[in-house]
């Protein structure tokens, strides 16, 4: 059970919640596309993160030639002593098959998930592996030694780390693992769904995304193939809430989560039902970005939706302070930013 006192802070942001409005930025970024990637190498942007202690944004590009074309596979964007852009290309040659990255909020350190070698690394501000968590070139459900399949994002809670292991590519995999993993000291203390400690029938199908909720310590997930978004007890494991996306956002899944707990939002990247299973033809449809409010998990609201102008939101980070959300749009090789408006 929640205090008193928290559930009427929530509820009081929450009724200035649902005046906000979100408006892309088209000066964001400043420099062409070709700027930060190499367009004629097949890389993708398919991760993104925003760093608060530096205010700068790092993207993760996937690379198809997996790690052998040469191209840095990061790219992080931020702003020099004039207000220009700064462009830093770096990580060349450590990632293979990147699918989305978290930066460390103490020492920036990017933390990529690597579906090429089926593990989580981290790489230094210079560059270097620091760390390393999983079995390299082991595409398995182990949780001692740890193994991933298809790990897909993280989230940080001072020296915890939460774990989604399971993309949707691998819906077609027969070692896929649809999981959620919490790590402390790069030791298991529980998982949910597959192989689970606290559940093991949990049913997820592909739990893409994951995020952190300070205020009631939970951590959210994107359960992208029941079309949900879910909450656990950070320190249990067990599921706290569930929100069923299909009356919020009909005709959408989700990919993407970031959670704003002291506004009370759930911030969400959206594509059309069936793009995000590996046998389903090219995606058509517009895709979208939602903003619910879930100051009271059991009665969430839309309060703003929106069709952005690329297609293929995969990853997003957010931005606490100011309300910016970035976008890493896959579909269409793009990056976006969503500027909050009061």
């Amino acid at each position: 059970m929640h205090a008193p006192h928290t559930i009427t802070l929530l509820s009081i942001l929450a009724s200035h919640s649902s005046a906000l409005t979100w408006e892309y930025d088209t000066h964001w970024p400043a420099s062409p596309l070709a700027a930060y990637l190499d367009l004629t190498n097949g890389t993708k942007p398919t991760g993104i993160a925003y760093d608060a202690k530096t205010a700068q944004v790092t993207v993760v590009y996937r690379d198809t030639a997996r790690g052998t074309s040469g191209v840095a596979p990061l790219v992080t964007i931020g702003k020099d002593k004039h207000g220009g852009e700064t462009i830093k290309k770096w990580g060349q040659g450590k990632i293979l098959y990147a699918h989305d990255l978290r930066i460390d909020p103490d020492t920036s350190a990017a933390y990529v998930m690597d579906m090429g070698d089926f593990t989580i690394k981290a790489l230094d501000p210079n560059g270097d592996v620091v760390d390393r968590f999983g079995s390299v070139d082991r595409d398995g459900h182990s949780l001692q030694p740890l193994e991933f399949s298809n790990v897909s994002a993280m989230a940080f809670t001072g020296d915890a780390m939460f774990v989604t292991d399971g993309d949707s590519l691998g819906s077609c995999s027969t070692l896929a693992n649809h999981r959620l993993v919490k790590l402390r000291k790069g030791r298991v203390e529980w998982a949910v769904g597959t192989n689970g400690t606290v559940d093991e029938h949990f049913k997820f199908v592909d739990p893409h995304a994951v995020d952190f909720d300070e205020v009631r310590d939970w951590i959210w997930v994107s359960d992208r193939g029941n079309n949900r978004t879910v909450a656990f007890d950070a320190k249990t494991g067990a599921v706290r809430a569930e929100v069923d996306l299909k009356p919020l956002v009909p005709g959408f899944t989700v990919n993407g989560i970031r959670i704003d707990p002291h506004r009370g939002l759930q911030l969400l990247t959206l594509i059309p039902i069936g793009s995000h299973l590996c046998h389903s033809p090219t995606p058509s449809g517009n895709s979208a970005i939602a903003v619910l409010n879930i100051s009271d998990p059991s009665r969430p609201t839309k309060i703003w939706q929106t069709t952005p102008p690329y297609q293929g939101p995969h990853a997003c980070d957010y931005d606490r302070e100011t309300g910016a959300l970035y976008v890493a749009f896959l579909m269409d090789n793009r990056l976006g930013r969503f500027m909050m408006k009061p």
